[in-house]
């Protein structure tokens, strides 16, 4: 928590470093900005008890620790696919490409980024700072992948990444860009996850001024995010605003002007192999199986078998997936799953035939009887006995129960 006025508020965390204090900002002795102070929400028209207690406080580590819930990075990616569905993307676009970074000051060099673009409905500020910027917020009502729980592009991106920019336009038009990654809180020296965040206006390159229920955020904390973002981040592949706004005006987007999210991640995890990094992969993501480990199925270590496979398509009944994935500009063919299920996960394995003397062994003390095998008897049924199992998914009730 911080305080400010003599009261605890809930924060954006950042952590109290120099900055120049921009007209109405919170200026120091110095006359340098505490950015604390700047990054607190203000509730000076509060005055109930409640907002003077502490507030609960996320350490810096939270992200990167928490991405452990993902043990496969595929899990991640289907939690990154499924917020483009539910944002009722038509399309999800995936590529990876090499970006020129900065490195120190001044230094730059080429790094490989992976980026992931939707034309879904895109998010306001507020969804940002809701939905990524916050623990246990959801506004989700469509239960049809499970229940929702506020966590999960907070676990997923981590698990992919050391940085994820996000940029998204909603139907306001409003242009907002926000930074989810440990790596930036550590590298400010912040005890408490601070991320930057902040908001264009519509139709012009200018940071959007005061507060309203869809842009939360004060127009010093939108400077401060800015100014923190472009000369405190390691790595980011723009030097500019300019730059950054110029992300909304590439190639990907539905159309000039369009909604959906662009995630551009970078510091990618070392088990993830893609075309920026090895040619051969071009129109696939390849996730590194350990020393010694047994080799994984297809759809556990390739981004585009696990694409293939993640949403219900059913020819037959006219059942198709509502987004389409391509990856490389490369589009993921849905495959069918009664015919995946019938064959590629299915397998039937032949138990090992009893041999004669397995047979005399078991039937051996009630020889003597007439209906029990033994001698020539024993041979011929060992040679007759058969037996196997199918192993994988039931097609039917009736399959669940046959025996």
């Amino acid at each position: 928590s911080s305080v400010v006025s003599g009261r605890p508020h809930t924060i954006m965390q950042a952590a109290s470093h120099p900055l120049a204090a921009p007209p109405g900002g919170a200026a120091g002795p110095s006359g340098v900005m505490d950015v604390t102070a700047v990054f607190a929400e203000s509730d000076d028209e509060d005055d109930h008890p409640a907002a003077r207690l502490p507030t609960f406080q996320v350490n810096h580590t939270f992200l990167e620790d928490n991405a452990q819930t993902h043990t496969s990075a595929m899990s991640a990616f289907g939690d990154v696919f499924d917020n483009a569905r539910e944002s009722k993307a038509r399309s999800l676009r995936i590529s990876s490409a090499s970006r020129p970074s900065r490195r120190g000051k001044s230094a730059r060099c080429l790094q490989s980024v992976l980026v992931l673009s939707d034309d879904g409905r895109g998010m306001s500020e507020r969804e940002v700072r809701e939905g990524l910027m916050s623990i246990g917020y959801t506004r989700k009502t469509d239960l049809s992948s499970g229940r929702h729980y506020g966590f999960g592009a907070k676990t997923a991106l981590p698990r992919l990444a050391d940085y994820a920019l996000v940029f998204t336009r909603d139907r306001s038009g409003r242009r907002t860009v926000g930074l989810l990654s440990s790596s930036f809180s550590r590298a400010i020296d912040a005890d408490q996850l601070r991320l930057p965040l902040c908001t264009w206006e519509a139709g012009r390159d200018a940071l959007l001024t005061g507060a309203s229920e869809e842009a939360p955020l004060r127009t010093r904390q939108r400077e401060a995010s800015l100014q923190m973002l472009l000369e405190e981040c390691e790595g980011l592949p723009y030097l500019s605003e300019a730059e950054l706004l110029a992300e909304f005006a590439s190639p990907g987007w539905s159309q000039s002007g369009g909604t959906g999210t662009r995630i551009v991640l970078w510091g990618v995890r070392k088990d993830l192999e893609f075309a920026a990094v090895a040619r051969r992969l071009k129109g696939d993501i390849v996730v590194r199986g350990s020393p010694g480990a047994k080799p994984p199925l297809s759809h556990q270590r390739s981004l585009r078998a696990y694409a293939e496979v993640l949403y219900l398509r059913l020819s037959g009944q006219g059942v198709e997936p509502t987004m389409e994935i391509v990856i490389d500009g490369r589009r993921v063919e849905p495959r069918d799953w009664s015919t995946y299920l019938e064959g590629g996960m299915r397998r039937t394995v032949a138990l090992p035939r009893p041999s004669a003397e397995d047979v005399q062994r078991q039937f051996g003390e009630e020889a003597d009887r007439q209906d029990r095998p033994s001698g020539g008897a024993a041979l011929e049924c060992s040679r007759s006995a058969a037996a196997s199992l199918t192993l994988g998914y039931a097609r039917s009730f009736e399959e669940v129960v046959q025996v």
